[in-house]
């Protein structure tokens, strides 16, 4: 399988996203709403009946260890929901 991908694909350089350029797009633009704010990732991270329940789920689950855990949010948005469970 590895001969047939080079045959597909000879010498292919991955070329990286523009990463910084396209946030600064989506949030120029409004791409996630905009609520007023100038970071605003849409309902899902700011409507109470969604993020109550979640918010309340997640510091249940952490709760239940004996030892304090390390959290690290790789996730992107507002840090609307991170900003709950940061203690």
């Amino acid at each position: 399988m590895d001969l047939l991908k080079k045959k597909n694909h000879p010498n292919k350089i991955k070329q990286p996203w523009p990463t910084k350029a396209a946030m600064e797009q989506i949030y120029n633009l409004k791409l996630w709403g905009d609520n007023d704010a100038p970071f605003y990732s849409g309902e899902g991270s700011h409507s109470l009946e969604i993020i109550n329940p979640y918010i309340e789920s997640l510091i249940t689950f952490f709760s239940s260890f004996q030892n304090q855990l390390i959290v690290v949010d790789l996730g992107c948005g507002d840090f609307n929901i991170g900003k709950a469970l940061f203690r």
